[in-house]
């Protein structure tokens, strides 16, 4: 008998669920490098939450500081979950499981897609775009709070579009989606959105099927509908409750302290915009829409055109659909609420892997299409010169892939002095290692160093005879970052520079030596 292939297996109705050669390759990746990746400026704080938050869970009369663990702004879920597989601050091991739960996406991506087009090609096509997205990759060892809501928020709207698929019941449906829905929401409160976005999409599922309800109209449909949307609230809000301390003592008082505590969240400090310092309170609406068009690779840009002109299939016009309204609700918020952000696309990284997944269907969409094979081939040509360009640039970032910027950019050089670059100072690490080096060759004298960000981003790596120095008076080392820090030296301070971690010709951080 002849062995089946692939693409007759899935003719036959027999999926494949998972990229098995996709996630061997990423695993292997994964072990490859998440030894290289610098603490972030973030990472030492949201772990020590992670283990107030832990021992809340499963050893309370441990907790130290209660009133951190009842802090309404943020919940700290995901790296509690990390606690019970890595205690304190191995930040090593730690990079590693956030590289390993950055799996789910991508699994979560080949889903979606092999569902609208029951072709493994194709399905692998979005986890590849999705892997060659700098800004999301280059974030996922050491961002334990932007990456996981990603993560989870992209898995929800997987689940919103899959679930009603693969599970029979609108009453055990309701109950997944909610659950996803919670699980994002409890790690920032935007997983909310979520709510909306079920809503209209199954509107929108109502509208594209050309009989949806014989006999009913659209109110009697949406009748009908209410039940199911009112459980999918209660499970995701259920889940909220019993993961979110908080909210222990006063669901409804909490909830609004979140959200008010959420709109009123102001951060101090000055951000590079446009090759001026400028404060976040400005909310200058072309902040976010700036940063998706400079730090997006073209082939995504390009990508997200070709699907307006071409008529997809119903499984496809669906999740194309759920996608859609998921980037449009979100953009229009920001643009309503005027919220403060920083870091680049930090705060709205969740949008970068629905950008891939929808470039994915596009590009899937033009080659279906009717196009002359003349205009395909040279589209290949054009393809595959930008990703491969892509590559070599995070090839040359590496480790610090999240300071991608494009052509349209001018590329790292091309945005530096403009835009902030290595605002998370991942690049601490190398200066430190390199500084680390130059005091064991004089092991009997002791290295007081003046460092950039939170104290492990640099004293992690610190050699017996050096010491983290709070002040420029007694300090012998200056670990400088290329922020604002490098816009207040003095040209006689820019004299003292021993070392500098670079990327493509851009100084990322400074060594200057001060004694």
């Amino acid at each position: 008998m002849t062995p089946t292939s692939s693409d007759q297996r899935e003719s036959q109705g027999r999926p494949i669920p998972y990229p098995w050669l996709f996630l061997g390759l990423y695993f292997l990746f994964c072990l490859l490098t998440y030894r290289d990746y610098g603490i972030t400026c973030d990472e030492p704080a949201i772990y020590g939450w992670g283990i107030q938050y832990s021992r809340y869970y499963f050893l309370p009369w441990l907790v130290d500081n209660l009133s951190a663990v009842e802090d309404a702004t943020h919940n700290y879920l995901y790296p509690a979950f990390l606690e019970l597989f890595c205690s304190g601050y191995h930040y090593t091991a730690l990079h590693l499981l956030n590289l390993l739960f950055g799996s789910v996406i991508f699994i979560a991506v080949y889903q979606v897609l092999f569902a609208g087009y029951q072709k493994v090609f194709w399905a692998l096509t979005g986890c590849v775009f999705l892997f060659l997205t700098p800004r999301f990759l280059g974030e996922l060892a050491a961002n334990p709070k932007d990456t996981p809501f990603a993560v989870l928020y992209f898995a929800a709207l997987a689940g919103i579009y899959l679930i009603p698929r693969k599970i029979k019941g609108w009453g055990l449906q309701s109950f997944w989606i909610g659950v996803l829905i919670g699980l994002a929401t409890c790690v920032r409160i935007m997983g909310l959105t979520l709510l909306p976005i079920f809503a209209l999409y199954r509107c929108a599922e109502y509208f594209q099927t050309a009989h949806p309800a014989p006999g009913k109209s659209f109110r009697g449909w949406l009748l009908q509908q209410l039940p199911q949307w009112g459980l999918v609230i209660l499970f995701s809000q259920l889940c909220m409750r019993m993961l979110w301390p908080y909210l222990d003592h006063d669901y409804f008082q909490g909830m609004w302290e979140i959200f008010r505590q959420s709109h009123d969240y102001y951060w101090d400090g000055i951000i590079l915009f446009a090759g001026k310092m400028i404060h976040p309170s400005a909310r200058l609406w072309t902040y976010l829409p700036s940063w998706f068009l400079l730090t997006t690779p073209l082939f995504i840009l390009i990508g997200l055109v070709f699907p307006f002109f071409r008529k997809k299939e119903k499984a496809v016009s669906s999740l194309w659909n759920l996608l859609f309204l998921a980037l449009s609700l979100n953009l229009a918020l920001y643009l309503a609420l005027k919220p403060i952000v920083y870091n680049g696309l930090r705060h709205y990284l969740f949008l970068v892997p629905v950008l891939s997944v929808m470039a994915a269907i596009g590009w899937i969409e033009f080659f279906r299409g009717s196009f002359r094979p003349a205009v395909k081939k040279i589209a290949v040509i054009l393809l595959a010169a930008n990703v491969l360009m892509t590559a070599a640039q995070c090839v040359r970032l590496y480790p610090y892939d999240y300071i991608y910027f494009n052509e349209i950019a001018g590329g790292l050089p091309g945005a530096y002095g403009k835009y902030e670059t290595d605002y998370y100072g991942a690049s601490v690490k190398k200066a430190s290692e390199w500084l680390a080096i130059e005091a064991a060759k004089e092991p009997n004298r002791i290295f007081k160093v003046k460092t950039w960000g939170a104290g492990p981003q640099s004293n992690y790596y610190f050699g017996p005879n050096m010491r983290d120095q709070g002040d420029f008076q007694d300090a012998d080392y200056w670990i400088a970052s290329n922020q604002e820090e490098e816009f207040q030296m003095t040209p006689d301070m820019k004299k003292k520079i021993v070392y500098s971690v670079e990327r493509e010709g851009v100084p990322l951080v400074y060594v200057l030596k001060l004694k």
